[in-house]
């Protein structure tokens, strides 16, 4: 179980990275990006956790 301090709602993540929904759903499907926590109702919600995992991911590979 996700605790709710740990979830991120994808507005908020379109939000804070100045992305569309459109390239967060591009991300997921071609970047790997994490995906959307299942039953998480209407809004999709994420793992902070796995999100800044990724992130590291991405820096790491780009060196």
């Amino acid at each position: 179980m996700h605790k709710l301090y740990e979830i991120i709602s994808r507005d908020k993540i379109c939000s804070r990275f100045n992305i569309h929904k459109d390239t967060l759903n591009r991300w997921i499907k071609n970047r790997n990006f994490p995906k959307p926590i299942k039953a998480s109702g209407r809004t999709p919600l994420f793992s902070i956790k796995k999100i800044n995992e990724w992130f590291q991911y991405m820096e790491k590979s780009n060196d």
